[in-house]
């Protein structure tokens, strides 16, 4: 396994606020009702129209592939501080979900990555967040923690980190190591 880490004590904001209470609208306080067929936080106010949608937000994550094995990064901050998990993050506004994949490995590792294929999108059952999944592989960089990881390593199936912090990228590395064994390409690429 090759590690590097980094030292950093800022924290960031929390990425999940709520329970909301406040209509960001008109002030006025939320209140939970029947709105298409689901409890909603709707304002409590008869003509201000503000409906809470809860939608999912977007993450994008990457398994990104070496000889030396797939890179995980070990957390630094909440959910799951000190847990092991993929490189990836919030899209941001005005970004694609390859975009957002590259940058955040960038961040997060060090290394520059193209995508080579999109292997899936899983629902989070932890929050609400919808995970577009890439194969990425290296094309330049160094391997080092970035700011927002305490370390990131090299694993290949027999050696992974028991502490893997999220069901989902369980799940994305258990299905990356059965196509990797079968010597199957992904399905998807990035063009479709």
């Amino acid at each position: 396994m090759a590690n590097a880490e980094a030292s950093s004590s800022a924290e960031p904001p929390p990425a999940h606020f709520g329970p909301f209470k406040f209509c960001p609208l008109c002030a006025s306080s939320l209140e939970t009702r029947e709105i298409c067929e689901r409890p909603r936080l709707a304002c409590s106010k008869t003509d201000c129209d503000f409906v809470h949608w809860e939608n999912p937000k977007p993450v994008a994550v990457a398994v990104v592939a070496t000889k030396e094995g797939v890179v995980l990064t070990r957390r630094k901050y909440a959910p799951e501080i000190g847990t092991f998990c993929l490189p990836g993050g919030f899209i941001e506004k005005g970004e694609s979900a390859q975009e957002a994949c590259i940058r955040e490995v960038l961040e997060e590792t060090g290394l520059q990555v193209e995508v080579v294929s999109h292997l899936g999108v899983y629902p989070s059952s932890d929050a609400n967040e919808l995970i577009v999944v890439f194969h990425v592989k290296p094309v330049g960089g160094h391997l080092s923690a970035g700011e927002e990881v305490l370390e990131v390593g090299c694993f290949h199936k027999h050696d992974l980190p028991p502490d893997i912090g999220f069901d989902q990228h369980r799940a994305i590395l258990e299905a990356w190591f059965a196509i990797e064994v079968l010597h199957l390409q992904p399905i998807f690429t990035s063009g479709s």
